[in-house]
């Protein structure tokens, strides 16, 4: 998922509660321009050449439903018949038609949420069944829907089990393990889950609102043509000014609500949650206490009420206790801070002793400042790092932009001219059109020593162009997860007019189109494939399938002329160092349990049936349980060297504020026990002896 469409879904959560019944009359008012006119951007605009025809109508009547109804768990069958009159009209309400598909198919749904209340509701008037012989599978995205109510009522009773069992295995002790469990924790789990569960449905109907079924209507359409482009109602900035301009006290993350439950996004670098170590994105809320307080139950809450809980005073603790994606519970203790934005800015260290340094750059975005004087610049700061490190009289350096999922282009250019000179960087394509050569001109080399790139599946955008480029033209290694990311496009942001194109007054949200595809220097696109490295780590988040192949409509890999002549023969020095490196790999016992765990974790997740016996889903859950803690260690060991601020840097944090020393102390710990980072060291080890034994038969 792109890092713009990311923070625009947080933000349609995130912002003013929904504050949508403002707009009410300009929205729906306008709801007919709105669609018109997008699927005329769309036509003109989009990368992909769109027809609004019978076919795409066909496609695009069954994702409404599955987008209302992503579980299967409210509409039956026969409510895609009833409405089968819209299956081969909606081309025509983009069209010119005034549109009507959205506005029944939300009634029908509001009517479908009641139902299943209703349901749910006479289901837990009974105890639910700890000890059977069924499985329950919790994606059902490619199930049909259910043909029956009684049949329905069914889908939901399995859906209530594996809830409670998950509940009642939080914590695996022997009695649970044995089936013998205590009524009393029998009772606290489903008393849990009825709560969890209304407040699902109170949600629900909180959102029974046309404007919400017109934007849900609209991204079924849009995304079906592409997964990073999307149409996002109008919503009030100031909370959102509010959070990225340091003016609350919090947790440093990003809160995005996916499936009615409400999860990390994003870690803000530097912030309380991302220094814990401990939270991860996709982590789910479930209970929050301040210090001192009881701890809340906030399964159920919307977004706006977990961040009211996360926030308070500067200084003060909360506690709150997440499910991670392998199911389990984990407790997290965070002080409540300012965050500040200088938190996602480089970050630079050195690493060795005085007689063989290396330098090392963490990038967590391709960060620009939008032509304010006050704004910083990412390639600036890069080469103000370089020229840092190049004073310590380092003989290497490492640019790290693990989990950086992009940004600007013009930075990303600007930032690997500090490494080739003026070349070509990239290609940047629109539809039906020849592609423009980006050049880095007018942009110094600064850096000829020895390079190397860590990268991660996570690495996307703007830092696959930079590893690509690297790698085109051999100018430093590679080195990563089986290959990054995969999103080799670009999505331009457009204001939706009404009846009028120039119309200004009323605001009626705005479209992300994805209107162009990067290529690299060599031809082919970093789209799908992502950029492979040279030398191949276990990637710790190949379990989760979290990559651009993850989505069915992502737009395919192509290739097009080179834009400058590049050698595609491997020099035989970096054949010789990536040996060195598997024979390496191959005896150090970390990246041994790495390779296991990872092998685990993926048979768990393609598995996907859960049993609905307590002692079988208990003894899986401490299975997945253990794989995981084994993940989480592998990674952390000693990298054996001394890491340190460059001397600048440390005059400057022994006269700063305790906060930014104790950030700056955590991110050096965090260096020095990084198991990919201490691969990365020894390869360039190797680098720089075969550059040395080079300059002497010079």
């Amino acid at each position: 998922m792109s890092m713009l469409r990311k923070l625009c879904f947080v933000l349609v959560f995130i912002l003013a509660g929904w504050n949508v019944w403002s707009q009410k009359s300009e929205v729906i008012r306008n709801s007919n321009y709105i669609t018109h006119n997008i699927a005329r951007m769309i036509e003109v605009l989009h990368y992909q050449k769109i027809n609004f025809n019978d076919s795409f109508s066909n496609v695009l009547y069954d994702k409404a439903f599955s987008d209302f109804d992503p579980s299967r768990i409210l509409f039956l069958q026969n409510d895609l018949d009833s409405l089968n009159y819209f299956r081969y009209r909606l081309d025509n309400e983009f069209n010119g038609e005034r549109p009507e598909f959205y506005k029944v198919l939300g009634k029908l749904f509001e009517r479908r949420v009641v139902e299943a209340e209703v349901l749910v509701k006479d289901i837990l008037t009974s105890p639910l069944p700890v000890r059977s012989n069924k499985t329950f599978i919790p994606d059902r995205s490619d199930f049909p829907f259910p043909k029956t109510i009684d049949e329905k009522k069914e889908i939901w009773k399995d859906y209530l089990t594996y809830e409670y069992l998950t509940l009642l295995t939080d914590d695996a002790d022997s009695a649970t393990l044995s089936g013998n469990i205590p009524q009393s924790k029998l009772d606290t789990a489903f008393n849990r889950l009825k709560f969890s569960i209304e407040r699902r449905f109170k949600q629900w109907k909180d959102n029974f609102s046309e404007e919400i079924y017109l934007s849900r209507y609209l991204n079924a359409m849009v995304q079906m043509i592409d997964p990073h482009s999307g149409y996002f109602l109008p919503v009030e900035r100031r909370e959102f000014e509010e959070d990225l301009g340091g003016v609350y006290y919090g947790i440093g993350a990003l809160l995005r609500e996916a499936n009615g439950r409400v999860e990390i996004s994003e870690l803000m670098t530097g912030g309380p949650a991302w220094r814990s170590g401990e939270i991860e994105p996709g982590d789910v809320f479930v209970a929050i206490a301040s210090t001192g307080g009881k701890f809340q139950n906030v399964e159920g809450m919307t977004t706006q009420e977990i961040i009211k809980l996360t926030r308070g005073q500067k200084g003060t603790k909360v506690m709150i206790t997440f499910r991670g994606k392998d199911g389990n519970l984990k407790t997290v203790s965070l002080t409540r801070e300012a965050l500040f934005l200088e938190d996602t800015f480089t970050k630079r260290a050195v690493i060795g002793t005085s007689d063989n340094k290396l330098g090392y750059i963490y990038l967590p975005k391709f960060y620009t400042n939008f032509d304010e004087e006050s704004g910083r610049s990412c390639a600036d700061d890069i080469a103000g790092d370089i020229q840092a490190l190049l004073k310590e009289n380092i003989n290497g350096l490492i640019i790290d932009v693990r989990d950086n999922g992009g940004g600007s282009l013009y930075e990303v250019i600007k930032m690997v001219g500090l490494f080739v000179g003026e070349k070509p960087v990239v290609q940047v394509k629109s539809r039906d059109k020849s592609p423009a050569v980006a050049n880095a001109e007018g942009v110094e080399q600064i850096y000829f020593g020895p390079l190397i790139v860590l990268v991660n599946e996570r690495s996307a955008s703007a830092a696959e162009i930079f590893a690509a480029a690297i790698q085109d033209y051999q100018r430093g290694i590679i080195i990563g997860s089986a290959s990054t990311f995969g999103k080799g496009t670009v999505q331009r942001t457009f204001r939706v007019p009404g009846r009028y194109l120039s119309q200004t007054k009323e605001d009626l949200g705005t479209v992300h189109i994805t209107n162009q595809k990067y290529y690299r220097v060599n031809g082919g696109s970093t789209q799908l494939k992502g950029i492979i490295p040279d030398i191949i780590l276990p990637g710790y988040y190949e379990y989760l399938k979290l990559k651009e192949d993850s989505y069915p409509n992502a737009l395919p890999w192509d290739k097009i002329e080179m834009a400058a002549v590049v050698s595609e023969r491997e020099e035989k020095w970096k054949s010789s160092i990536m040996e060195s490196s598997r024979l390496r790999r191959d005896t150090v016992e970390n990246f041994i349990t790495l390779n296991k765990s990872i092998e685990l974790l993926s048979k768990s997740n393609a598995s996907k049936a859960y049993p609905l016996d307590i002692v079988s889903f208990a003894q899986d859950r401490m299975q997945t349980r253990e794989a995981l803690r084994l993940l989480q260690n592998s990674i952390r060991i000693d990298i054996g060297l001394p890491v340190d601020n460059v001397e600048e840097d440390k005059i400057r944090f022994a006269e700063s504020e305790q906060f930014r020393k104790e950030t700056n102390k955590a991110w050096l710990n965090r260096i020095k026990t990084d198991l990919y980072l201490k691969e990365a060291v020894a390869v360039m080890m190797d680098y720089t002896k075969i550059q040395s034994a080079h300059d002497l038969a010079r």
